[in-house]
C-alpha cells in the first residue's frame, strides 16, 4: 500500500497547533521580558537609595578619615554607576529593542564592566589593609592613610577601565539590540580569558590568602598577649580572677589603659 494522503483538513489542523504553540512560546517570552525588566527597575531603585545613603554617611559623618570608609566609599559609587545603567538594560529587555543609540550601548557596557572590576579590586584592597593592620598597626600606618587609600583607589579606577574598554568598545547597537559585534572566536577567548584572570582569579587568590594570614596571625598574637600585672606586683590576675581592689586610682587607670591598648590591637581588623 502506498501513503495515506494528507487532507486539507489535517494539514488545517497543524497549522493550528504550531500557531497555538507558538503563541504560547511568544507568551512565556513577552512575561520573562516584562519580570526582568521589572526587577531590574526594582533593583535599580533600592541600589540607589542604599548607595546614596552610604555614600552620604561617609561624606557627612565619617569624612573618608580611615582607608577602609575610603574603600566602601568606592565601593558604593561603583555600585551606583552601575544602578543607572540598569533602566537602559530594563528597557531593552521590555521592547526587545535598544532606543538610545550605539554611543549610549557603549557606555552602559563601560558602567556595568566598571563596577564589576573597581569592586572586586576594592575588596581585594581591604582584605590586605585589614591583614597589615592587624600584622603590625604602627609599622603599615603610612601605608593604611587616607591619603594613601584614595591613591590606591584611583589607579584602580583606571585600571578597571583600561581592563574593561576593549570588551566594551566592541558592544554595538546597529543590529537593534545592545550586544557584542561579531569578532573572531580567538580574540573573545582572549578578551575573556584576560578578564577572568583579572577580574576573577588572582583577586580571589590574593583574598584568600590575607584572610587565611589574618586569621592564623590573630589566633598567634591572641595566644601570645600577656595580661597586665597588678598595681604593686609583678604578677598578672589569677586565671578568671582580677587584681585585688588596694591600688589608687591613677594606677588602676593605666591598668585600663594597657588592657585597652591590647584589645584595641586585636580589634583593629
Amino acid at each position: 500500500m502506498g501513503p495515506l494522503p494528507v487532507l486539507p483538513h489535517d494539514i488545517a489542523r497543524w497549522n493550528s497547533f504550531l500557531m497555538r504553540k507558538d503563541y504560547k512560546i511568544d507568551q512565556r517570552i513577552v512575561t520573562f521580558s516584562i519580570t526582568t525588566a521589572i526587577l531590574y527597575l526594582i533593583v535599580c531603585v533600592m541600589g540607589l537609595a542604599g548607595n546614596i545613603l552610604v555614600i552620604t554617611a561617609i561624606l557627612k559623618l565619617d569624612k573618608l578619615s580611615s582607608s577602609t570608609t575610603v574603600y566602601i566609599f568606592n565601593l558604593a559609587l561603583a555600585d551606583g554607576l552601575f544602578m543607572i545603567g540598569l533602566p537602559f538594560i530594563a528597557s531593552q529587555n521590555f521592547q526587545n529593542a535598544w532606543m538610545f543609540g550605539d554611543m549610549a550601548c557603549k557606555v552602559v557596557m563601560v558602567l556595568d564592566g566598571i563596577n564589576q572590576f573597581t569592586s572586586v579590586f576594592c575588596l581585594t584592597m581591604m582584605s590586605v589593609d585589614r591583614y597589615l593592620a592587624l600584622l603590625n598597626p604602627l609599622r603599615f600606618a603610612s601605608w593604611r592613610t587616607p591619603r594613601f587609600a584614595k591613591i590606591v583607589s584611583s589607579i584602580l579606577w583606571f585600571f578597571s577601565l583600561l581592563t574593561i574598554l576593549p570588551m566594551a568598545l566592541h558592544f554595538t547597537a546597529e543590529q537593534g539590540l545592545c550586544m557584542p559585534e561579531l569578532a573572531s572566536d580567538a580574540w573573545w577567548l582572549g578578551v575573556l580569558s584576560y578578564t577572568f584572570v583579572i577580574g576573577f582569579a588572582l583577586p580571589f587568590t590574593v583574598m584568600t590568602a590575607s584572610y587565611t594570614a589574618l586569621i592564623c596571625t590573630f589566633r598567634s598574637q591572641r595566644l601570645h598577649i600577656v595580661p597586665p600585672a597588678c598595681p604593686g606586683s609583678s604578677q598578672g590576675p589569677p586565671p578568671g580572677g582580677t587584681c585585688p581592689e588596694r591600688f589608687s586610682v591613677q594606677e588602676k587607670h593605666n591598668q585600663n589603659t594597657q588592657e585597652y591598648v591590647n584589645g584595641l590591637r586585636l580589634w583593629n581588623v
